[in-house]
């Protein structure tokens, strides 16, 4: 969207009062932001719109915050506005019964009309969640599926994470072997120490590291030097308290 359309789009956001609903309101009726503001008090009023936000609009108001958005908003590197009119608008959210009519976009606004599924959940998970969110975030995102979400931590976030983890919204050609077959596969590939600690551990719960000496029947260096090893490897992860869990593959 060119500078002086946003700056109209923009005004019309941000004016007090304005909600979605309203915004299209006067937006069917005037045809355009610019269209919005040109209009008199008289057939503002005539939307049923409040006394105030039709005064607001009438003096334009709210142009001098929107030169400063606008101001903002250039500075952020790719970042850009969407108005509902423009084809990269994700056509979905048009089906909802009030969607905005400006969205702040960074990034690549193509893949908002691409085929897309949420990640959502608690911000208190268990090991098991977690990883299983990053788990299909990755797995899904690289079967091209667009993962969205509410951006709170953990779980949002974690599926984000397993989506970035995939490098993108490439189809996969074949499919890969489930979870369990992952795994042993990464234990087959590994020398007798690692495989040995791997084993002990779960990808369900997290095991101190006491435990894992304890059960392994090695020394506490070779044990401490074997994890890092396998935590390179990208095949267990460690917590804190010094705790270790498999990661699903």
């Amino acid at each position: 969207m060119q500078p002086d359309a946003s700056l109209s789009w923009l005004a019309l956001g941000l004016t007090p009062g304005l909600a979605s609903r309203l915004s299209a309101r006067v937006l069917r009726r005037f045809d355009s932001p610019e269209g919005v503001f040109r209009a008199s008090l008289p057939d503002l009023e005539s939307c049923h719109l409040p006394a105030k936000v039709a005064q607001a609009i009438a003096k334009k108001e709210s142009f001098k915050r929107a030169e400063k958005e606008l101001a903002g908003i250039q500075k952020i590197a790719g970042c850009t506005l969407l108005n509902w009119t423009e084809p990269e608008y994700p056509q979905s959210l048009l089906q909802i019964y009030d969607p905005p009519v400006l969205l702040y976009v960074r990034g690549d606004p193509q893949v908002l009309n691409l085929p897309s599924l949420s990640i959502v959940g608690t911000r208190r998970p268990t090991l098991y969640g977690t990883q299983m969110a990053q788990r299909l975030g990755r797995e899904l995102a690289a079967r091209g599926l667009v993962i969205v979400s509410g951006m709170a931590r953990r779980i949002d976030a974690i599926g984000h994470q397993g989506a970035m983890n995939a490098n993108g919204r490439a189809m996969v050609q074949a499919e890969k072997p489930e979870a369990e077959q992952r795994n042993l596969l990464a234990a087959a590939a590994l020398n007798g120490a690692e495989k040995k600690l791997y084993e002990l551990l779960s990808a369900e719960e997290h095991v101190p590291i006491d435990d894992i000496v304890e059960r392994s029947g090695l020394n506490s260096s070779e044990v401490l030097a074997t994890l890092f090893t396998l935590e390179m490897k990208g095949i267990i992860r460690q917590l804190p308290g010094k705790q270790f869990s498999k990661v699903l593959l």
